[in-house]
């Protein structure tokens, strides 16, 4: 039946498609729930050379689509960075050739992937 999740399982079961949901279109998943430098990042992955920094929202109640991804401020992108910045520098066998920050909407049965939020 319907039970109560709260925002943390939320987030951890909205992580988990996300992972899924990457694994799917051929990333590879480097990282989860990152800290380092003045931030996190939720997932980071390899997509062919590119390394991408993905910030996952689970759409709450009264969300509208597409409201998550201006939500992901400059503030928040400063930190995704931050954090992107001290897992390349603990991770100096990762080759890649540029970086990107993309944004996943989870909501009922779909997911929206916004990519290079902020660039």
């Amino acid at each position: 039946g319907l039970y109560y999740m709260n925002t943390r399982e939320k987030g951890r079961a909205g992580e988990e498609r996300a992972a899924g949901y990457l694994e799917g279109l051929g990333y590879e998943i480097v990282a989860r729930n990152f800290r380092g430098g003045r931030g996190e990042a939720d997932i980071i992955a390899m997509d062919g050379g590119e390394l991408v920094a993905v910030e996952v929202k689970s759409l709450a109640r009264g969300w509208v689509e597409g409201d998550i991804a201006k939500a992901v401020d400059r503030r928040k992108l400063g930190r995704i960075r931050s954090a992107v910045a001290a897992f390349l520098a603990d991770s100096p066998s990762i080759r890649y050739y540029s970086v990107r920050i993309d944004v996943l909407e989870i909501g009922g049965g779909a997911i929206k992937h916004y990519k290079g939020v902020g660039q």
